[in-house]
């Protein structure tokens, strides 16, 4: 009997440990369940500073059978070569009913062959309601969320306009690294934050990839022509390295420029060979949990 007391105060014990080792505050390095040799040399991009301005994360929802999203795409491609170009982060996301693959049985062509959804992609299309809604459209920092969020492509730029005057409440710096022996990607983000929040702060990190070759239709141009078979997609989401809604990272936090909150995360995906690597980018952004608002935002190439 005694034995069985001491077995007993023993695992109660284990237990109290573990159980207070698990909730001892969230760790700021995020797990790589993958990991690399540590002897295998990496590509690095050089172009890791803080960026200290305001950028707007400009979210275009699409499809390829949506035959007036190319007009929206065309809207951000001209925001995208114009003054404000460095403070504007792109995001297209295929879903919807617009973006589901029509394959006819024997293929023909005038099939969209393609599926360019993702599970995150549909996740995000549901709880934004845009496709519900209408394509084209599209979200300017989640701003309005819930009643007045959507935002249609001949808005963008008056929203973007108002939002890159706003001062940047936090600093992000983003490192990618691309393992071409093991085919990894590794990107490595520090935040600082410089000023005062309310509430709590989530981080999402996205992979997209620019000049992807595929079908579209487009009303711009004649029936007879408007099948594109050569369309140029860009800045299409392939997949998160942490989720459909990222990690936490602070919560009310109150940092200075002089002595700001530093948070580092880092991740590591498998580099899928139905991308090209030379035209991949990391997208990273930061929200509060309880309006969706993008407070910051900013992207970054994978050097091959």
């Amino acid at each position: 009997m005694k034995n069985l007391v001491v077995l007993f105060f023993s695992f109660f014990c284990l237990f109290i440990y573990s159980s207070c080792d698990k909730i001892d505050g969230p760790k700021l390095e995020a797990p790589i369940v993958n990991p690399i040799d540590s002897t295998e040399i990496g590509i690095v991009n050089t172009d890791t500073a803080f960026s200290t301005l305001k950028k707007v994360l400009v979210e275009d929802y699409t499809g390829h059978t949506c035959g007036n999203c190319p007009e929206a795409a065309l809207v951000l491609d001209g925001l995208l070569e114009s003054s404000i170009k460095n403070q504007i982060v792109p995001l297209a996301i295929h879903a919807g009913s617009f973006a589901l693959p029509q394959i006819s049985n024997p293929p023909q062509e005038s099939d969209f062959p393609n599926d360019f959804r993702t599970d995150v992609g549909i996740e995000l299309d549901a709880k934004f309601g845009i496709s519900a809604f209408g394509n084209p459209n599209g979200l300017i920092d989640r701003i309005g969320y819930p009643a007045n969020h959507i935002t249609y492509h001949t808005d963008w730029q008056s929203k973007i306009e108002q939002r890159i005057t706003l001062p940047a409440p936090l600093f992000l710096a983003i490192k990618n690294t691309y393992f071409p022996t093991s085919k990894k990607i590794k990107t490595e983000v520090k935040s600082n934050i410089v000023t005062t929040l309310s509430g709590d702060y989530r981080m999402s990190v996205f992979l997209i990839e620019d000049s992807i070759i595929s079908d579209q239709k487009d009303y711009s141009l004649p029936p007879a022509i408007n099948h594109v078979t050569n369309y140029v997609h860009k800045h299409m989401f392939r997949t998160s390295f942490n989720g459909t809604y990222g990690d936490d990272i602070a919560s009310n936090p109150s940092g200075t420029a002089s002595n700001p909150i530093q948070i580092k995360k880092e991740y590591l995906i498998d580099y899928s060979e139905t991308w090209n690597k030379k035209h991949l980018y990391v997208v990273v952004f930061v929200y509060n949990k309880q309006t969706y608002e993008v407070i910051q935002a900013d992207y970054k190439k994978i050097k091959t």
